[in-house]
């Protein structure tokens, strides 16, 4: 049960953007605040159609546990929700909840979660790596869950 537990939410389009943002909102935490737990998800390569596998990455202060677990849904997205939703079951009420979001994972769909609890969204974080942002914007993975097919033979970044 999560009454009231607060969650903090990272997004974004590069994976060394996300882990600086959520290295630094632990780092930025002050003395008396809850403890936190971090539930890092990755997207692995899909082996089957409508089917997703997932690494999770469970942190408290005392223990790390890694997982992987495959979600049958409609896309990425949906299973990346259907996923947290799931996974919220299991933390502590009495600490502060960040949640590390897949790469190229809208958080709009993601917190679908927090109309189905009790909790309070806290932070909504949209890191960005201004040096790769052009390039993480136009992968082929961001471009694929988009619905776009990019063409084999042009360069994804024409100048």
């Amino acid at each position: 049960m999560l009454l009231g537990m607060p969650v903090s939410v990272i997004s974004s389009l590069s994976l060394f953007a996300r882990e600086r943002a959520l290295h630094t909102l632990l780092n930025a935490r002050g003395e008396g605040q809850r403890p936190a737990q971090v539930l890092t998800l990755d997207v692995l390569d899909q082996t089957r159609e409508g089917e997703f596998p997932f690494k999770l990455t469970r942190t408290t202060a005392t223990t790390t546990s890694v997982s992987t677990l495959p979600v049958e849904a409609e896309c990425v997205s949906c299973a990346t929700g259907a996923l947290v939703d799931e996974a919220l079951e299991s933390f502590d009420d009495d600490s502060e909840l960040i949640i590390a979001l897949p790469t190229a994972i809208s958080v709009a769909g993601t917190l679908q979660f927090a109309e189905n609890r009790a909790c309070t969204v806290r932070n909504v974080v949209t890191a960005l790596d201004i040096t790769t942002f052009e390039d993480d914007l136009w992968a082929r993975r961001v471009l694929a869950d988009s619905g776009v097919t990019p063409r084999p033979h042009r360069r994804a970044n024409p100048r």
